[in-house]
């Protein structure tokens, strides 16, 4: 049932994209009989502290959430905040422009759904990734999500890099890893990479073991 879950999702979202010290580990993979890989739940894929986040109880912003507060998916219900980051600092940042005029500035490694003008669906792409295609002529569509009783799009159409500054992720309960974010309620993504790794390689080698720890059982969803 995990294993017919992972396909599903793989299907739906695309391959999920490695930081450079998790393709590495994925590379050690290859080569040990045994490897521990050690990090917080989602890191590196983050959004600047300042980015103002609805949760249930009224605004808040990154840098304030807390494990158990509420934020809400693309279809309008809350998720619950599952895990998150200590602040982050020294990472590339970029600001993403949607095309209301909102902007979110995010790390090169976070994630967001969209889709190019020339690709057929949705996929999971870095911000670095967008940064390298995306302008008014060539947009990336986000997907569609419901806020107020409103179903809207949004297209990000402009990629500027700018200052570092501190920055922090979170990882939710929901199993699309989707919530909202900035004042405009923006869909992005939290970071799956290794989980899911680390079920593909269960599935692909009989006899492999993986261990995957978190503090509470809801982190593993």
């Amino acid at each position: 049932q995990q294993a017919r879950y992972l396909d599903l999702l793989s299907a739906e979202l695309g391959e999920p994209t490695p930081s450079p010290v998790q393709a590495r580990a994925m590379t050690l993979a290859d080569e040990v009989d045994e490897l521990l890989y050690g990090g917080a739940a989602g890191p590196g894929k983050a959004l600047d502290l300042a980015t103002p986040i609805l949760t249930t109880r009224g605004w808040s912003t990154m840098g304030d959430l807390n494990v158990g507060d509420e934020v809400y998916g693309p279809d309008g219900r809350p998720t619950r905040i599952v895990a998150a980051t200590a602040p982050m600092v020294d990472h590339e940042c970029w600001r993403l422009t949607f095309d209301d005029g909102a902007s979110i500035v995010a790390d090169a490694s976070h994630l967001w759904r969209t889709k190019a003008r020339q690709e057929a669906g949705f996929s999971l792409k870095t911000t670095g990734d967008v940064a390298a295609t995306v302008d008014r002529r060539h947009p990336h569509l986000l997907p569609a999500r419901i806020a107020n009783g409103r179903v809207e799009s949004f297209y990000v159409v402009a990629a500027e890099r700018v200052a570092s500054r501190p920055v922090r992720c979170i990882t939710v309960a929901r199993s699309d890893g989707m919530f909202l974010a900035g004042d405009h309620l923006i869909p992005t993504h939290n970071s799956w990479f290794m989980r899911h790794r680390a079920q593909t390689l269960s599935r692909q080698y009989p006899g492999h073991v993986t261990l995957i720890l978190r503090e509470s059982f809801p982190e593993l969803r």
